[in-house]
């Protein structure tokens, strides 16, 4: 009796650690039974990304490598994790926060990007045309409003102030979700141009702006 009570104790563990091995290899590097990019020294990433995809979340500086030159311990950053190489490794399909603290975005945001950024609120999108072109023409949704002519002192501005007059926070300067756009993407670089010389170093840009927007279909407030 105690000879088959310890055979169905074996099998139950073998059983278990069986389960935690494929659980393992099918989830996502998200998930709370792998292990944390960012607690493992020199682990290297895979981008097979597509660009709409590095728009949205970013670019690992350092530690990308080829495909071909994958290790056992590289994470892969894939569009899905229905990607097939997912059933055997390390795959991350969204937010890179809890891989890196190194990552870098395009300048350049597309309208497919746009819609998704807007929609889960990763970016503040500064539109500097003048009030009466938004009362005229239209606004995108989720955009806020510092007009060309009032950069770049609107920036320059004591916090309070800057909020009581604009209607959001006043932004710090080494953050990397600041996004411009205007009417047709000229006054963006104009506008860029003032805000680089206080510190605004990481400024995103839609070029194809609100004429862009519009052209593409996108809900207009």
């Amino acid at each position: 009796k105690t000879s088959m009570c310890y055979r169905a104790l074996l099998v139950v563990v073998i059983l278990h650690a069986f389960n935690g091995d494929v659980n393992g290899c099918n989830s996502g590097v998200g998930s709370s039974e792998r292990r944390s990019p960012k607690s493992l020294p020199n682990v290297k990433f895979v981008d097979l990304r597509s660009d709409t995809k590095k728009e949205i979340y970013g670019v690992p500086t350092e530690n990308v490598i080829p495909f071909d030159d994958m290790e056992r311990n590289s994470v892969v950053l894939v569009d899905s994790t229905d990607n097939e190489i997912c059933k055997n490794r390390d795959c991350n399909a969204g937010d890179l926060a809890d891989l890196t603290d190194d990552v870098e975005f395009p300048q350049d945001v597309t309208f497919e990007a746009l819609q998704v950024l807007l929609h889960e609120k990763r970016i503040v999108l500064i539109d500097v045309r003048n009030p009466d072109e938004l009362e005229n023409d239209g606004t995108i949704p989720g955009s806020v409003n510092v007009p060309l002519p009032e950069i770049p002192e609107a920036f320059e501005m004591e916090p309070e102030a800057f909020k009581e007059k604009y209607k959001f926070d006043l932004p710090a300067k080494d953050r990397k979700d600041l996004v411009l756009t205007c009417r047709s993407g000229r006054r963006i670089l104009v506008a860029e141009s003032k805000m680089k010389p206080l510190g605004y170093t990481h400024l995103r840009l839609y070029r194809g702006s609100f004429k862009d927007w519009q052209a593409n279909g996108g809900e207009i407030l």
